[in-house]
């Protein structure tokens, strides 16, 4: 964890212990997210998402980008991938960080970081599981 997106503190944040310790920011008390394993790829079709998982997910400036449209099996599967992407997509990953608004989300329009900002933008890992 590099910085707080709500507030910018750099940190040490509190219970920044290990890997999926949940992380609060000690300036804002802000939920920041997790202690993350780095990010192999991106999968969205918002421009802003793409450059806010850039910059605050682990590795997500490294990250491949994908549009939602385009993602395939292969180019998921086994790895950790921040965005919303479907669920028989999401069964193949190792591991989910979707993006999520702890506020009112931006609806009906193409939104920006300011949005994601005011709408409280989190980063929530998941792993999801085929059952049947």
């Amino acid at each position: 964890m590099t910085k707080c997106h709500m507030c910018g503190s750099a940190g040490p944040f509190i219970g920044d212990a290990g890997p999926r310790t949940p992380v609060h920011c000690p300036q804002c008390g802000y939920d920041v997210g997790y202690d993350e394993t780095p990010v192999d790829v991106i999968v969205s079709r918002h421009p802003a998402a793409i450059e806010w998982l850039r910059e605050f997910a682990p590795g997500g400036a490294n990250a491949v980008v994908i549009s939602d449209r385009n993602a395939t099996a292969e180019d998921v599967a086994g790895k950790v991938v921040a965005g919303n992407i479907p669920l028989h997509l999401a069964a193949l990953c190792r591991e989910v960080v979707a993006v999520e608004f702890c506020g009112d989300p931006p609806r009906g329009r193409e939104y920006t970081i300011a949005d994601m900002t005011s709408a409280k933008a989190v980063m929530r890992s998941y792993k999801v599981e085929r059952v049947g």
